[in-house]
């Protein structure tokens, strides 16, 4: 997930790291301020990037149950 909305990341942040279901593995600011290759750009994204606000990328992985 990506989002340059404050709001937003704060709720993401919240509900997904109390999740039991999904792991974040970011191991410092740069995991997740630093766009990673393989990310596709969007519209959304480019619009931020104009007005100057901070995009934040978060990759979080669901854990396999099994585990």
């Amino acid at each position: 997930m990506a989002s340059d909305h404050n709001n937003y990341v704060s709720w993401i942040l919240h509900h997904f790291l109390n999740s039991h279901n999904l792991i974040w593995v970011a191991k410092s600011k740069e995991d997740f301020l630093k766009k990673p290759e393989n990310w596709p750009s969007t519209k959304y994204e480019e619009r931020a990037k104009k007005l100057g606000s901070i995009c934040y990328f978060f990759q979080f992985f669901k854990l396999n149950k099994n585990n």
